[in-house]
């Protein structure tokens, strides 16, 4: 049997880890969601051996708020 071929998130985990290595603590990746996030770091462990500080993984509003310090209304008061 063949097995599947690595997924997107698997990937570009490999492909960070390879360019990076554990030195992940000053890495800011965008990514579209926070599922995305959440695989992603799955992925990270995966292809790290041993601890390691994660990166800091943003969804793109997050990105920026966090780039231009102005914070997004919640969804329901921008409902009204």
């Amino acid at each position: 049997m063949h097995e599947a071929p690595p997924s997107f998130i698997q990937e570009c985990a490999r492909e960070i880890a390879g360019s990076h290595g554990k030195q992940l603590a000053d890495v800011t990746i965008v990514g579209p969601g926070k599922r995305a996030g959440l695989f992603l770091r799955k992925a990270l462990r995966e292809n790290l051996d041993g601890p390691f500080f994660a990166p800091r993984i943003l969804t793109l509003p997050s990105f920026f708020e966090w780039c231009t310090g102005h914070v997004t209304a919640p969804r329901t008061l921008l409902l009204f």
